[in-house]
């Protein structure tokens, strides 16, 4: 799957998961949720685009569940986009406050 395949399907189910807050909307108004998702996704980068993919995995596994009943549709984007963007920092950020062990064979 490309990058953009995976910012599509990703931006459907975020989507998806927001209508269930929103049996009523209408077709267009949820073309109108997918565009809004698909072009916030877009932005998400974590390097190249394999780990993008994974990254964007990662968020959408810990956001999903935070609103099984839905919601509004920009609340869960920017929570994905916080939650993408926490984990790429974490999986950058060097690890302070972790000492090395000794090497026992030293």
């Amino acid at each position: 799957m490309s990058l953009e395949e995976k910012q599509l399907d990703l931006s459907i189910k975020l989507v998806t998961r927001a209508m269930r807050a929103m049996p009523a909307a209408s077709p267009g108004s949820r073309m109108e949720a997918l565009r809004s998702a698909y072009d916030r996704l877009a932005t998400l980068d974590a390097g190249d685009d394999e780990w993008t993919e994974d990254t964007l995995d990662a968020a959408w596994a810990l956001v999903e569940s935070a609103f099984p009943k839905g919601g509004e549709v920009l609340t869960i984007i920017d929570e994905m986009v916080e939650v993408h963007q926490g984990i790429v920092e974490m999986a950058v950020a060097p690890a302070d406050g972790l000492r090395k062990r000794p090497r026992r064979d030293a």
